[in-house]
C-alpha cells in the first residue's frame, strides 16, 4: 500500500462509519447539504456503501409499493391476528 492511501485510510474508515450510520437519514431526507455532500462523496468512493445505499432504498421502494397495494385495514387485521396467536 502506497503512503497516499495510508494517509487517507483513517479519514476512509471514519467515514465509512460515518455513512453507514446515516444512510437511512439520506433516504429520509435528513440530512444536511454538508452531511448530504459528505455521504455523497464516500459513497461515490466505496462500493460496499454505494450497494448498501441502492440495497435500502430498493427496500423502501418495495415497502411502499406493498403497502400502497394493501387492501385497507389488512395491516390492522394482521396485527390482532398476531395478537390473539401470541396470547
Amino acid at each position: 500500500m502506497n503512503l497516499a492511501k495510508l494517509i487517507r485510510m483513517p479519514r476512509f474508515m471514519l467515514d465509512h462509519r460515518w455513512t453507514q450510520a446515516h444512510l437511512s437519514d439520506e433516504i429520509d431526507g435528513d440530512l444536511g447539504p454538508d452531511d448530504r455532500s459528505r455521504l455523497s462523496r464516500h459513497v461515490h468512493e466505496c462500493e460496499s456503501c454505494s450497494r448498501l445505499l441502492d440495497s435500502l432504498r430498493q427496500t423502501v421502494d418495495a415497502l411502499k409499493t406493498t403497502v400502497n397495494r394493501s387492501p385497507p385495514g389488512v395491516s390492522g387485521r394482521v396485527i390482532e391476528r398476531l395478537d390473539r396467536e401470541r396470547t
